[in-house]
């Protein structure tokens, strides 16, 4: 038996024990409900939203419901990751930030906590559902459940039908802001920088400019998307023959940034946190990645980005440069397709570097 025939076999065998796991789980806490009543929007006072992926580019995109909703008049609560709680602690606008770890005690510890709050409603944007999270979805026993596709289960008595795999992620989001009877138009979002990050950010920037700031930001979190030292080399040569007195700036996880060679014509932000990161792209006159997460914020402050994308299919059937596009009109995509973001002709780039640059 060849190995590629024995890793089809376990891949098998592992989606049958899951599927099996979530219709234990699905019977034994089906069983328990006792009486759901029809869902009934006037009915909602508190919220709970359930954004545990730590994904920091759908927490940008979320800030746009909550603020919405904390707008309407609702009390929104979130469960985050360890990755992306600070989005939330941060945001005037968000109620109480839970989070847990994967450890079963401090699962059951937030669960605990968050049955107490007796939430109206419970918003879960996953796809995917484990034993383990059908659980934690029914222990908080929200007074509504509400999920995508998740017709067959019990617990999510509101369930919205979602086929849309080209469309972008924000019209889920506007999607639970309709079902509510809340306007979805002008949907935003919105990050809150704490002052103190601000003023830090602007006492560091303060030397450098007037001039054009152009922020890059070369990672993401596959390194099938990260830009190649060549595409990085290429980009900061092409900035500067074009605008010769810019100002470039590197973004980056610290880890990343300490191993990059970078040209001298270019700058390490010395910052680690995200947030300070945002505040030097708030200031920017372009950006230019390959990561969805500096895409959306790009997007929040209506920034000129060139946002470098590879046409994957993603888990779930997602197209990615469609769900995840910049979504605004002020964005530039470049497209490859292959499977590395390095394989973008740098002419491509140049071609939309000296329109943005050039552009009065």
């Amino acid at each position: 038996m060849n190995l590629k025939k024995i890793k089809k076999m376990n891949m098998a065998r592992l989606a049958f024990q899951k599927r099996w796991k979530i219709r234990v789980a699905s019977q034994f806490f089906d069983f328990l409900i006792i009486k759901q009543d029809l869902f009934n929007p006037q009915a909602v006072k508190t919220i709970l939203i359930l954004r545990e992926d730590n994904k920091i580019g759908d927490s940008i995109v979320a800030s746009g419901l909550i603020k919405a909703l904390e707008r309407a008049g609702y009390a929104v609560d979130v469960v985050t990751g360890k990755d992306n709680a600070f989005i939330y602690q941060a945001a005037s606008f968000a109620g109480k930030v839970f989070s847990h770890s994967s450890k079963k005690s401090s699962v059951l510890t937030t669960v605990c906590r968050l049955r107490r709050q007796q939430y109206d409603l419970l918003l879960d944007f996953g796809d995917d559902i484990s034993a383990s999270h059908y659980a934690f979805v029914s222990l908080i026993n929200a007074k509504y459940t509400l999920g995508f596709n998740k017709e067959v289960f019990k617990r999510y008595n509101v369930n919205i039908p979602y086929a849309f795999y080209d469309r972008h992620v924000s019209e889920r989001y506007k999607t639970v802001l309709q079902k509510l009877g809340l306007s979805a138009e002008n949907y935003r979002y919105e990050i809150t920088i704490p002052d103190i990050v601000a003023n830090a950010v602007t006492m560091f920037m303060a030397p450098l400019l007037p001039g054009k700031l152009i922020v890059i930001n070369p990672f993401a979190a596959c390194k099938t998307r990260l830009m190649s030292d060549h595409q990085l080399g290429y980009v900061i040569e092409k900035i500067k023959q074009v605008t010769p007195d810019a100002v470039i700036i590197i973004i980056g996880p610290p880890a990343l940034m300490e191993s990059l060679k970078l040209d001298a014509r270019a700058i390490k932000s010395p910052f680690t946190s995200f947030l300070s990161a945002a505040a030097i792209v708030k200031q920017a006159d372009l950006i230019i990645t390959p990561d969805t997460s500096w895409v959306h914020l790009a997007c929040s402050y209506q920034k000129p980005l060139i946002a470098l994308y590879a046409n994957a299919i993603l888990e779930g059937g997602f197209i990615n440069n469609k769900v995840w596009a910049p979504n605004y009109a002020q964005a530039t995509q470049i497209i490859t397709q292959e499977k590395n973001i390095s394989s973008i002709d740098n002419k491509k780039i140049g071609v939309e570097i000296e329109r943005y640059m050039l552009a009065p």
